[in-house]
């Protein structure tokens, strides 16, 4: 094995570890912000000033909190497994290496569904308020970085595929909870629902 082969597994074993761990952050930071009570979030915006702009944000638009959680955890995880498979390739012998790649998906799995999905869920559910103190002013910043041209990208394609249009976030939440007793007592009184 060369000393350049040598780097550029260590490499791949860094890149692998860090993704797993942001796959971790992204996760726990999901749970840990859903979790959260509006009323608690509204009580730290008047009394704490620190991250007061990131609370705000949080609770006039979670979709673009969320959606910047979500596609950061995919691209971590798609990363991750890919990684995987060139790392295993690498190292083992190649005689059949559909095997090696397969293998290798698997384990990744296993290490994203373990360490990646459900360790970070649990803390998150059982620590909300730490997890997303620490976690919401990088998300905020990552969210102003991608924002931007996600938006863009998802308003083209709304217009090129009707289908993905986006709907307005909080629909639901324009209903009481008498509109929807009512709803699910008759679903046939409301238009659209059927």
């Amino acid at each position: 094995m060369t000393l350049k082969l040598t780097y550029l597994i260590y490499f791949q074993l860094l890149s692998i570890t860090l993704l797993l761990l942001f796959s971790a952050f992204f996760s726990g930071a999901e749970t840990a912000l859903t979790r959260l009570s509006t009323l608690k979030v509204k009580h730290w915006i008047f009394i704490r000033s620190a991250n007061r702009e990131a609370w705000i944000n949080w609770l006039s638009k979670p979709q673009e909190l969320i959606t910047t959680i979500l596609v950061g955890n995919t691209l971590a995880n798609i990363f991750l497994s890919s990684l995987t498979a060139s790392l295993a390739t690498a190292l083992l012998p190649a005689n059949q290496p559909e095997w090696i790649q397969i293998f290798a998906g698997f384990l990744a799995f296993i290490f994203i569904l373990i360490f990646g999905e459900i360790v970070p869920k649990i803390y998150g559910r059982q620590n909300p308020e730490k997890v997303s103190s620490r976690a919401l002013p990088f998300l905020f910043g990552l969210a102003r970085l991608i924002g931007t041209p996600l938006r863009r990208f998802l308003l083209l394609l709304g217009r090129a595929f009707p289908i993905f249009k986006e709907t307005p976030p909080g629909r639901i939440s324009t209903f009481s909870l008498e509109d929807i007793r009512l709803i699910l007592k008759n679903p046939s009184s409301v238009r659209g629902l059927n």
